[in-house]
């Protein structure tokens, strides 16, 4: 059942193209206005949730304490955000402009790969270490906040 699921915005991807390949001037703006709206917002929507995402992992600072309950809370946090931040960051690479691609890709693997280093840290319970892997995605999340357009 997941992988339907799954599959669901490839298939909308790859109708989209086959209808617009279709025509010869392969102007999707002029003959589906409706669908690039709504590329405009599920893009909007992803830039959105990447903010979120980013202001809610550098708020959980304040929750790295050494008792059972905080380690579990912010691992439980760091794995759902990390999920949310890798499909919008894949939905924006793969609507941004050929020029940006590469530097959101970059940004994107700094980004998760520094997430999942802190979760490491957070499963084996090392304040220590967890501290220093949450300085370091703490620096990569506020480049991240900087380059999101706010609105």
């Amino acid at each position: 059942m997941r992988t339907q699921i799954d599959q669901i915005p490839h298939f909308c991807e790859l109708f989209a193209s086959l209808i617009c390949n279709q025509f010869k001037d392969k102007s999707c703006r002029q003959q589906f206005p409706g669908y690039v709206k709504m590329m405009d917002v599920e893009f909007k929507g992803s830039v959105y949730r990447i903010r979120k995402c980013a202001f809610d992992l550098l708020a959980i600072g304040d929750d790295l304490m050494d008792d059972d309950d905080s380690w579990d809370l912010v691992g439980r946090d760091l794995q759902l955000k990390s999920t949310f931040l890798y499909c919008d960051f894949r939905k924006m690479i793969s609507s941004a402009p050929q020029d940006q691609k590469k530097g959101l890709t970059e940004l994107a693997n700094k980004l998760l790969c520094s997430i999942e280093e802190l979760d490491e840290a957070v499963k084996i319970r090392s304040i220590t270490l967890t501290h220093d892997r949450y300085t370091e995605a703490a620096g990569i999340l506020h480049e991240v906040m900087e380059l999101m357009p706010s609105d």
